[in-house]
């Protein structure tokens, strides 16, 4: 699981909370422009090394969600094997949120909104933001990618990479220039509760993990200025994880039912 960009699926799951649209102030692209290969093979290398992310079979993380400004925690864990994923967290006074991905069926059941199988743009948003290992197969993710120069992100500056998929919203990835790392991400989410929204997301706090270098914080800007804030206490790479753990959830079974009688 690529824990950086799996944090917008942990925002796609908060977005039954009453959320307005948010808009972050970016400055314009230089026209420094390089090579997007380039900067993604400088992403893998600075963060093990390619036989070293072919190496990871799994990864399983836990740790805490915030939002400060309104007095908000919980949990959050995630797991992850090959085409295989599980995301949930439990906020008190907001009750537990939970996305998977079963190899088949993406889905969400939240205690705010009920049950779904997720369709369309949704769909492969999670996919995409589930992959184990998503940098090795980047090309095979996103139609189009392109290097569209260096601008400021989180006061770097950061190679802009500008990843698109058919007519879905772009994915804008920031790699500094100087670490190589990912420093964040910003792409618009969509929910049919609340419209869309477009989300930043910044990472921080690197460590290794079996030979492997991923993030352990990330701040999602909230409107209103708050943040939104997760940071993984425990990540565990080629850990022993039960396959049954990705099954699906009895009420997601229920709705698939329900669709193939309609048909």
């Amino acid at each position: 699981m690529n824990l950086q960009t799996s944090f917008r699926t942990l925002l796609g799951i908060m977005m039954t909370l009453p959320l307005v649209g948010l808009a972050v102030a970016q400055d314009t692209a230089t026209q420094e422009k390089v090579d997007y290969k380039k900067v993604i093979a400088d992403y893998i290398e600075a963060t093990g090394g390619e036989a070293a992310h072919k190496k990871i079979k799994s990864i399983s993380a836990k740790g805490t969600i915030s939002i400060p400004s309104a007095g908000l925690e919980g949990e959050v864990q995630m797991s992850q094997i090959a085409d295989k994923a599980r995301m949930e967290m439990e906020i008190a006074g907001i009750g537990k949120q939970q996305v998977g991905y079963d190899g088949d069926t993406v889905w969400q059941v939240s205690q705010m909104t009920g049950s779904e199988i997720l369709e369309g743009e949704r769909r492969k948003q999670v996919i995409r933001d589930m992959a184990l290992s998503p940098m090795l197969e980047i090309e095979k993710l996103y139609d189009s990618i392109e290097c569209t120069g260096v601008e400021k992100f989180n006061d770097k500056d950061c190679y802009v990479l500008v990843m698109k998929s058919g007519d879905d919203e772009p994915v804008y990835n920031y790699f500094a220039v100087d670490s190589k790392l990912l420093a964040g991400t910003k792409t618009t989410v969509s929910d049919p509760n609340i419209g869309k929204m477009e989300v930043v997301t910044k990472v921080s706090d690197y460590a290794d993990f079996d030979g492997v270098k991923m993030s352990k914080v990330s701040t999602v800007e909230l409107p209103q200025g708050m943040q939104m804030v997760t940071k993984m206490d425990e990540i565990k790479v080629n850990g022993d994880i039960d396959n049954k753990l990705f099954d699906l959830p009895a009420e997601i079974e229920e709705l698939k039912e329900e669709s193939s009688s309609d048909k």
